[in-house]
């Protein structure tokens, strides 16, 4: 067998592994991600402390300070990360519809282009108050769409390896 077809393979199984564990346990996951980019944040935090305080910048050693706490609350409270990233993703979502929505008012170029613009801009609000309201399912949701994907993702792989 060739590495190419043992590298597809050895893919495909940890796509698979990891697809299947993102829809089963999407929960989990979710927090298991918080808890890594915490542990994250606290690296990059002792690395900007020891570079401030070594190079006497103190703006940069007090960042570091600040990403601690950062890092701290996404290891220590996951659930509450979880929790509030959904609700500042809908708001995004609902300033970007809202701001689309007041462009394309205010412009009229194109009376369909314009029609089709305002739809569009209206779908995006509706979709943020959704993520909004909706905070635990749209990501337990969004989370579960990777795993399928990376299911399929594994599966064409795994096929693709086979024709190597």
């Amino acid at each position: 067998m060739s590495t190419e077809k043992k590298q597809s393979y050895g893919m495909s199984v940890i796509l698979l592994i990891m697809g299947i564990v993102l829809l089963i346990w999407s929960d989990s996951a979710l927090r298991a991600v918080a808890i890594v980019i915490g542990i994250g944040c606290i690296a990059e935090a002792a690395v900007m402390i020891v570079s401030g305080l070594r190079s006497g910048r103190s703006s940069i050693a007090a960042g570091g300070i600040i990403l601690i706490i950062i890092g701290l609350v996404f290891v220590l409270h996951p659930a509450f990360i979880i929790s509030i990233l959904p609700i500042l993703i809908g708001i995004g979502i609902i300033i970007n519809g809202a701001g689309s929505l007041y462009r394309t008012v205010s412009s009229r170029d194109n009376v369909s282009r314009t029609a089709m613009h305002i739809l569009l801009a209206i779908i995006t609000i509706l979709l943020g108050l959704i993520v909004l309201f909706n905070p635990f399912e749209t990501m337990s949701t969004v989370v579960k769409i990777i795993g399928i994907i990376m299911i399929y993702n594994s599966i064409t792989s795994f096929l693709l390896g086979r024709e190597l």
